[in-house]
Order: C-alpha cells, then sequence, then structure tokens
C-alpha cells in the first residue's frame, strides 16, 4: 500500500481519541506496532499511565492485549495478516517509520516509538524531550549499543537473521548503491528500537518519507538504512542507552 492510500485508510477509520489530563507534561504519545501471528508475538506490554499510548497491529489478540494494558488498540486491516515474517516486519514499518501519515496522531507535538518489545519510564520522558528541544534535533535515537560505527558490522550482525538473510542480496545491492553516491559506510550507528520524534520540526516528515522510500530498497534491515538517513540529514539527537 502506498503513502496515499495508507493516509486515505485512516482518515475514514476515525475513533474517539485519547485525551491526555491538564498537566505541565508534553504534549506526547507513546507509539508501538505488531503484524503477524500471535506465535510470533514478542510484546510485552506496561500500562503507561502519564501519556497516551497507542498500538498498531492486524492481530486481534494482540490488540486485545494492548487494550488490556490501557493502550488505544488500532486495527490495521490494510494490511492482510500472514505467517511470512519478513511480509509483518515490512508492514510493521509504516507505524515505525511514517507516523506522521496516521491523522490520529497529528495532534501531538512528539511521538516516542517504541519496538513492541522495549518499555521506557514515564518519568524520565520529559528529561529526553527538554534535550531534543534544547539541541533542535529533528529525533532523538539511541547509539547502538556494542558494534563499532560501520555499518557493515550492522550487516554481519543482521545475517544472523533468517529474515534479513533473505535479502542479503538485496542490502549488498543497496549498500553499494549508497556507497557510489559518497554516502560512508564508517560512520555512527543508531539502534532504532526506540525513537523520541519532534512532530513540529521542520524536517521531520522529509525525514520519515526519504527512511521509508530507503526501506523499500534496502529491506526490513531498517538501522542498515537509518545510518544514511542520518548521514543525509544530520541533527539527531541521542537518547541514553538504558531508557527504562
Amino acid at each position: 500500500m502506498n503513502i496515499l492510500n495508507f493516509q486515505s485508510f485512516f482518515s475514514k477509520n476515525k475513533y474517539k481519541s485519547f485525551k491526555r489530563p491538564e498537566s505541565n507534561l508534553s504534549n506526547l504519545a507513546i507509539i508501538s506496532t505488531y503484524c503477524g501471528e500471535t506465535s510470533k508475538k514478542t510484546f510485552k506490554p506496561i500500562h503507561y499511565r502519564k501519556y497516551p499510548s497507542y498500538f498498531f497491529s492486524n492481530n486481534n489478540e494482540i490488540l486485545s492485549k494492548a487494550n488490556q494494558f490501557g493502550w488505544n488498540s488500532i486495527k490495521l486491516d490494510q494490511f492482510e495478516k500472514t505467517e511470512d515474517r519478513l511480509i509483518s516486519s515490512q508492514q510493521a514499518k509504516y507505524v515505525k517509520v511514517v507516523p506522521h501519515l496516521i491523522p490520529e496522531l497529528a495532534e501531538y507535538d512528539y511521538l516516542l516509538y517504541l519496538d513492541d518489545k522495549v518499555n521506557v519510564d514515564e518519568n524520565r520522558i520529559e528529561t529526553f524531550i527538554s534535550d531534543l528541544k534544547n539541541k533542535e534535533s529533528i529525533l532523538s535515537i539511541r547509539f547502538h549499543d556494542f558494534l563499532p560505527n560501520n555499518v557493515l558490522f550492522e550487516f554481519a550482525e543482521g545475517q544472523k537473521q533468517k529474515r534479513n538473510e533473505m535479502q542479503r542480496d538485496q542490502i549488498v545491492k543497496y549498500l553499494m548503491s549508497k556507497l557510489e553516491q559518497g554516502y560512508k559506510f564508517d560512520s555512527q550507528l543508531y539502534w532504532t528500537s526506540a525513537i523520541l520524534r519532534d512532530m513540529r520540526h521542520p524536517k521531520i516528515r522529509d525525514l520519515n518519507n526519504r527512511w521509508y522510500e530507503d526501506i523499500q530498497q534496502c529491506g526490513i534491515h531498517c538501522q542498515i538504512s537509518f545510518l544514511f538517513i542520518a548521514q543525509e540529514f544530520g541533527n539527531i539527537g541521542v537518547l541514553p542507552e538504558f531508557i527504562i
């Protein structure tokens, strides 16, 4: 499904938005997603009480579980549930990478994306936002926790997973094209499991869209493509390694 069709889907599927209580907290929502079979789930929900949380999935069982923990559960009917983990991973990239296209999230100044197996300490979020604002960063993200700063190490590590191995040739072609375009392999690696976005930053939509375009070329190993997006846009803030 292309970007315009996805946006159209959400505009036709309204639901009652969660309104946070009046407080001195930033206007932020926590978002996460999972697509695929229940047997492959990695979702480990906790109940966030300070900020509204939204979970997107094409799996009713997962949505029900998210709802039990206080999340606003949103069905991705446009993505057919499949046992194919490669397809499921690609489906989940939409919410992760281009959340600005979802009208129900448009009211928020900040979005904190978390992989479905990642949690955050709510009491630290305002500190993360303050750092993002002070540095005028487009978004904040964690540095990779153990790999040296060269995309070839990221590629090699990712090949340990079957779904990334299936896209090996596609990834190599993408890497070589980036090298030919003048991008660097030896550059800061990032850990894309937690992303704090300033949704009012003038460059956030362009960054999101460019990253999604690169994912179509590179494949689901989005930490590879983000390295080149970071080089292109710069102004990337840093979250601490431990956010819980």
